[in-house]
């Protein structure tokens, strides 16, 4: 099974070595809900990734990392993103882009509205 850890979050996002470990979990736990619902299986290369992107995102939205994060790193390599998103609600983060990106090229059209 290709899903996250709380290892590969406080990695990802350092700012989550101050919250506990079981908190962290949960977080994962809902996320792979979601992703799976959604119709992404446990098993797919990326399912990971999307888990550690939802995950961060739901910390940020529900207050548990400060600020937007504007960056992220997976063992040597990191990356830094740009200002807050210019969207509103709770869909605004980098890390909600970063999710709903990598679900899409998954996905590709399926689940999506065309108007």
């Amino acid at each position: 099974m290709a899903v996250a850890s709380v290892n590969d979050m406080t990695r990802m996002v350092p700012e989550l070595s101050a919250i506990d470990s079981g908190t962290i979990q949960l977080y994962l736990d809902d996320a792979q809900n979601t992703i799976e619902l959604q119709g992404i299986v446990s098993t797919n290369d990326s399912f990971a990734q999307l888990q550690r992107y939802l995950c961060a995102h739901m910390f940020q939205v529900n207050g548990l990392v400060s600020g937007d994060i504007k960056s992220k790193s997976v063992a040597d390599v990191s990356v830094s993103y740009g200002g807050a998103s210019s969207q509103s609600g709770a869909f605004s983060t980098n890390w909600y882009k970063l999710y709903n990106d990598l679900k899409t090229s998954i996905l590709g059209m399926k689940e999506r509205i065309l108007s």
